[in-house]
């Protein structure tokens, strides 16, 4: 799960939670605001599968 933290307050408060389905392996924000995210490949019995590399836009609004 990624989790988005928001610092504005004291204590710091989770402000989103975003289930992503494997073990993140590194998350970078990149200057226009997007964040890019490595997944692992699975392990176990059903693991040994491909690696993802995903870039996450963000949404303003709301």
């Amino acid at each position: 799960m990624l989790i988005r933290l928001s610092f504005f307050n004291d204590p710091v408060e989770v402000s989103q939670e975003i289930p992503m389905g494997m073990r993140i392996r590194h998350v970078s924000q990149v200057p226009d605001g997007s964040i890019w995210v490595i997944e692992d490949f699975p392990i176990g019995p059903d693991g040994g599968g491909l690696s993802r590399i995903m870039k996450l836009d963000p949404v303003f609004g709301e």
